[in-house]
């Protein structure tokens, strides 16, 4: 629709947001819009409360409450925009008040020490585990190493340069001698062609799905029951950072989080674990006054 094509034009130019809206972000708003003009049963341009409103009930039966939220969100400021460019006849869903979101805040999953010693065993090629080391020792996200290049990394130093991050935030962040073992592994056999990312394949740079799949894979063949993603690799990297003692803000730098209050989480994780290690250690204390 021509109408989608010109609201996301205008949102990757920064027209209508402080600043322009990065690729994945406009590919993830089109997928929401597209989806609704799927199910719309007449014309999307001129809808009624009534068939939005069966939308979102049927939204509520498969997706979590945040999930939803999100992606009518999208919509709403759709058709905004679409009313102020004259395409519809004013706000059509103006009206049409948002489900509120239960304000529970969730505990990241994380993988334990044993599962990720496992994991990073896990990979049978070089690049493949040089993905996997560098997704935990760094905490950049999928998206993020997918866009490295060859210039991005500096060896000597242990940094990569993530640019154009979430918020399209340039950032360095760190990296430990055992992921650079593994990049200088894979780099040794890195297939020669001319494109400049750093992880490739035989047709060029990898992306967000294969590289999700290398790590989905990866945690199957350790063993891990739960599916592993990079995102439950970026958390693992956080809580281990704030389980060694690091600085809640040099971890907030480290991940590129925008918000000290996103980071703080990680504090909760390391709380929590110290409430399950003093639980262990009275139930330990109690058995042996039973002794």
């Amino acid at each position: 629709m021509k109408a989608l094509d010109a609201w996301l034009a205008d949102l990757g130019r920064g027209d209508l947001t402080r600043r322009p809206l990065a690729p994945n972000s406009l590919a993830t708003y089109r997928s929401d819009v597209s989806r609704w003009l799927e199910a719309c049963p007449g014309d999307p341009l001129a809808t009624s409360k009534a068939e939005f409103a069966a939308y979102v009930a049927t939204m509520r039966e498969r997706y979590t409450p945040s999930c939803v939220y999100r992606r009518l969100n999208v919509i709403k400021r759709w058709y905004t925009w679409l009313g102020r460019h004259g395409h519809t006849d004013g706000d059509l869903l103006s009206a049409y008040r948002l489900p509120p979101v239960p304000k529970r805040r969730r505990l990241p999953k994380a993988l334990q020490p044993p599962e990720v010693e496992a994991l990073l065993a896990a990979p049978r090629n070089v690049r493949d585990r040089a993905i996997l080391e560098m997704l935990y020792a760094s905490g950049v996200r999928v998206s993020e190493l997918c866009a490295l290049d060859l210039h991005d990394l500096d060896l000597d130093r242990l940094t990569l340069r993530v640019r154009h991050g979430k918020g399209d935030k340039d950032r360095t962040v760190l990296f430990g001698s055992k992921a650079r073992s593994a990049i200088v592994a894979y780099l040794g056999e890195r297939p020669a062609i001319a494109d400049p990312a750093l992880f490739v394949g035989r047709q060029g740079r990898l992306s967000r799905r294969f590289i999700q799949f290398i790590v989905s894979k990866a945690g199957r063949r350790a063993g891990i029951s739960r599916p592993v993603s990079p995102h439950m690799l970026r958390h693992t990297c956080a809580t281990d950072l704030v389980r060694g003692g690091a600085n809640i803000r040099v971890v907030q730098d480290l991940l590129g989080h925008a918000s000290p209050e996103t980071t703080t989480i990680y504090a909760h994780v390391s709380r929590k674990d110290l409430a399950r290690t003093a639980d262990k250690a009275w139930a330990a204390i109690e058995r042996r006054k039973r002794g």
